[in-house]
């Protein structure tokens, strides 16, 4: 918005003042030619997009029984879409070509169809990982029904991996943990910084009624304009300002 309202504020300033190009006088009085560098008015950035983030968040019992139910419909909801699905893993196997799978499905003995994910070749650790039962989130592109609900270039426990990422440009021996809360880049200190991100900038507006940058007895909440994410920062001590520079600066790179 800052740089919007910058840009806009040249273009009235060229519009009043009539800059730009055109003929001026020297102290004889006669015309002399324009400049050959002509005054320009930067474009506004172009917002950032974020077509990487889910459009839509279901369990996996829902979009297992909306595909049972009317596969069109379901299409319709689904299908060609990034689509967060939270459920229970089933079996971590490869198919013909190798690929890595994974079936996620609400956790019934039998149950047909299943999602079946196919993870991204970065996610191969992260799917070693995994264990029958376990609860998982997983995030991809939906491809339709084929015996299963199939998703592709699947990213596991995408919170986990959000976490990652803010924990190697602030601290990187630090470790990422997961309670009932979230997921958490743990420092040494016993400090805890849990990033969360929304998935448009509606979402984003309406968060930060409630979550402004602040500092309170509980810790601080920064967050970011440029990657619409949160950190939520819980410490006992006076959090450094060192520490929510670097916070901040990794906010802004997700």
């Amino acid at each position: 918005m800052r740089h919007v309202t910058l840009a806009l504020l040249v273009l009235s300033l060229a519009a009043c003042c009539n800059l730009g190009n055109k003929k001026t006088s020297d102290e004889s009085g006669t015309a002399t030619s324009p400049t050959s560098a002509a005054t320009t008015t930067a474009a506004p950035a172009k917002a950032r997009e974020f077509s990487d983030r889910p459009a839509v968040l279901v369990d996996a019992k829902d979009i297992l029984d909306e595909y049972k139910n009317n596969e069109v419909r379901a299409d319709g909801k689904y299908k060609d879409k990034i689509v967060l699905i939270r459920g229970k893993v089933g079996d971590v196997k490869k198919d013909i070509t190798d690929s890595i799978y994974v079936t996620v499905g609400s956790g019934a003995e039998f149950e047909i169809p299943e999602v079946q994910c196919f993870v991204k070749d970065s996610e191969t650790k992260a799917a070693a990982a995994l264990n029958k039962g376990d609860d998982v989130t997983i995030v991809g592109h939906v491809d339709g029904l084929l015996m299963n609900v199939l998703v592709k270039d699947c990213v596991i426990n995408p919170d986990r991996a959000l976490c990652e990422k803010v924990r190697n440009s602030v601290a990187p021996d630090a470790k990422c943990i997961t309670k009932k809360s979230g997921t958490s880049v743990a420092l040494a200190d016993g400090t805890l910084i849990m990033p969360l991100c929304a998935l448009t900038k509606e979402q984003f507006d309406r968060a930060s009624t409630k979550a402004v940058n602040k500092t309170d007895n509980k810790g601080v909440t920064l967050k970011s304009e440029k990657s619409l994410c949160f950190a939520f920062v819980v410490s006992d001590k006076v959090v450094s300002p060192d520490l929510l520079t670097k916070v901040q600066t990794a906010l802004d790179a997700l």
